[in-house]
């Protein structure tokens, strides 16, 4: 092969190895036909019998950044976005076993994302990565916590902490995906809670009741006395 054409061919071979190649992001938006079963969801959510199901999705579809309230306040669970398994769950809070390895987090994308919204959920990574030592990767093979990026009509929600085993992250797609809210319930899923529930909230929160919305006093107050209980 004359020296041109070797070197012609050497381009359009590179450039073809880059195109042809899937990227990382993309493997964990839709991983190859070729893995092992992946480990299972163990942790899909779970939904009381009295939760409303039926407004949630156009209330979060509705929400504007705009809105005097947090998207994640109208997603009708605890604290507005606190996923449990049931009404007994454990307190993540005094558990070192929902620590995840190494600060990192494993992730998966449902493939229902379109590329604009996956830029966007990474971008939420970023915001969580670039200030704090948390690390979120793609899934592979021999990994058996992650979580389960999906979008379903249930609004924006996530457990807090690891559960073990594969665990949902949802971001609805119509109200969810921008990324704050990407990084809020990420950060859930790191292990934090709202700063209001936090052990050593006092130290940097005024609470100032007369403000609180009727009904809406035990959501500020009740579990903070738990969670400060366990530390005390």
């Amino acid at each position: 092969m004359q020296p041109g054409l070797c070197q012609l061919f050497l381009v359009l071979y590179g450039l073809w190895m880059v195109t042809a190649r899937p990227s990382e992001d993309a493997a964990a938006a839709s991983p190859p036909d070729d893995f092992p079963s992946l480990p299972p969801i163990l942790h899909p959510g779970y939904f009381s019998p009295d939760y409303k199901g039926n407004m949630i999705p156009g209330l979060v579809s509705s929400w504007s950044p705009n809105d005097p309230t947090n998207v994640w306040e109208l997603s009708g669970l605890r604290e507005g976005d606190i996923m449990e398994d049931g009404p007994k769950s454990r307190n993540v809070v005094s558990d070192p076993e929902s620590l995840w390895a190494d600060a990192t987090i494993p992730y998966i994308l449902e493939p229902m994302f379109t590329d604009a919204e996956r830029k966007t959920i990474r971008e939420g990574m970023e915001m969580i990565q670039k200030d704090t030592c948390f690390k979120f990767r793609p899934f592979r093979i021999g990994d058996m916590d992650f979580v389960y990026i999906q979008g379903g009509p249930t609004g924006c929600w996530s457990y807090v902490g690891r559960q073990g085993g594969g665990q949902v992250v949802n971001l609805q797609r119509a109200g969810c995906v921008y990324k704050g809210v990407v990084a809020h319930e990420l950060l859930h899923a790191a292990g934090f809670f709202h700063q209001q529930s936090a052990a050593d909230r006092d130290e940097y929160v005024f609470v100032n009741y007369t403000n609180i919305q009727s009904g809406n006093d035990c959501r500020l107050l009740c579990f903070f006395l738990i969670v400060r209980s366990v530390f005390s």
